[in-house]
Parts: structure tokens; C-alpha cells; sequence
């Protein structure tokens, strides 16, 4: 008895032992979740409680040049931006959102050429985040995400005509009876 109990325990401890957490994967993030937007916007408003981005160029994800989009505070704790402590209404910053239980990041950024920007600041999230711009690595998990929404619409149009057609000739059938 005493043997299984050690050899369980040995089992659950190398189990724990080998999870691995990543902290400050914010760039992995971006790039991995389809749902995620980054991309360059204009600060229009910031307060205490939330910041009012104004989208200006796409890198990936859900993008309507113009557009507002505002990110409040969470839970009441949170600030509703991370990366840039004192953002400047009228600067242009990258952005990177990944879901309503996360705030908005923001890196000042060198300029608006994913290929060429230099983030400015010195961590290693931004370093693997410029990296990935650099590369193009974002550019193509956009085509990846496009792709996919248009076999997606195509799926789905097909669908609706097999489902057409098959009531046109359930219709159909029932005047030939």
C-alpha cells in the first residue's frame, strides 16, 4: 500500500512540476487568436475610466478604418490600457486586443510599417512583438484568418443552396403527387 501511494504521489508531483505557464504572452496571443485585433489606432479620448481608440491601419483582425472603439476599466481595477502609461490624445499607437477579460495593449511604435517598426520599449514582450511584425508573421495569420472566413462563407452558402434546392423540390414534389 505504501509503494502505490508513493508511486502516485511521484506521478503527481512530476505532473505539477512539468506545467508550464507563460506569463507576458500578449505577442503569442495576438498572433495565435483569431479573434484578436491589432493594429495602429489614434488615441481620441482618455480618462481614468476607459480610452477611446480610433482605428487607423490594419495588421490583423477585426478593422474598419475610422472606426471607434472605446476600452473601459475591468473589475474595477484594471486600467483599461497597458503598455503605454500616459497615452496622448492625438498619438498613433500599436494596439493589440484579444478579449473582453483583457484590456487594450499599446507600444509606441517607430512608424506604420509593420516590416520596419521599432517598438520603443526595451522588454522582451515587445522585442518578440516587433519580431513577429518584422517577419511578417502577423501578416500572414491574416491571410490564414481571411482564408478562413471566406471558406467559411462558401461552406455556408452551399449549405443554404442544398437547403434550397431541397425545398424547391419538396415543393415540387408535392404538385407532381
Amino acid at each position: 500500500m505504501r509503494k502505490l501511494f508513493a508511486v502516485i504521489m511521484g506521478i503527481i508531483v512530476l505532473v505539477y512540476s512539468s506545467v508550464v505557464c507563460y506569463c507576458g504572452d500578449i505577442p503569442e496571443a495576438l498572433l495565435e487568436m483569431d479573434s484578436s485585433m491589432v493594429y495602429f489606432g489614434r488615441v481620441k479620448n482618455v480618462n481614468a475610466e476607459s480610452i477611446t481608440v480610433v482605428q487607423c491601419k490594419n495588421i490583423k483582425g477585426d478593422f474598419f478604418e475610422g472606426r471607434e472603439l472605446t476600452y473601459y476599466r475591468k473589475y474595477g481595477l484594471m486600467k483599461p490600457v497597458y503598455g503605454v502609461d500616459n497615452p496622448i490624445e492625438g498619438e498613433i499607437y500599436l494596439c493589440g486586443y484579444t478579449d473582453n477579460n483583457n484590456p487594450l495593449h499599446m507600444w509606441k511604435v517607430s512608424g506604420m510599417e509593420p516590416e520596419s517598426l521599432v517598438v520603443e520599449s526595451d522588454n522582451d514582450m515587445a522585442r518578440r512583438l516587433m519580431e513577429y511584425l518584422n517577419k511578417g508573421k502577423f501578416a500572414e495569420k491574416e491571410k490564414e484568418r481571411l482564408l478562413n472566413i471566406e471558406k467559411k462563407e462558401k461552406e455556408s452558402l452551399l449549405s443554404v443552396s442544398v437547403d434550397a434546392c431541397g425545398a424547391v423540390l419538396k415543393v415540387l414534389g408535392g404538385f407532381m403527387a
